[in-house]
């Protein structure tokens, strides 16, 4: 079973992903409506509008996704020491 932590970085790994592709989204419709023949700023003020909606105040911020990064690196980390812990004492018990 996951612990609270993981699943922290699980919803901020998922927010991120929506964030990217809600703004992906929203540069295709503004691309969309202007060659449909609406002004630009028409076309930009509803595509922006997709992004500040309610739905928006869920994704991770620039402080989540530098909390996110510092969590992934220390768990790599450890995970790369205890591998190589594991190694010396294999190669230990193989060479006795």
């Amino acid at each position: 079973m996951s612990s609270p932590n993981h699943l922290i970085v699980l919803w901020k790994i998922y927010s991120a992903v929506q964030f990217w592709y809600m703004a992906t989204a929203a540069i295709k419709l503004y691309k969309a409506l202007v060659q449909a023949g609406i002004d630009d700023d028409a076309a930009r003020q509803v595509s922006e509008e997709i992004i500040t909606s309610e739905d928006a105040k869920t994704f991770a911020t620039k402080a989540d996704l530098a909390e996110l990064k510092s969590t992934l690196i220390v768990w790599m980390v450890g995970l790369h020491l205890t591998t190589i812990g594991l190694v010396v004492a294999l190669l230990t018990l193989l060479k006795s």
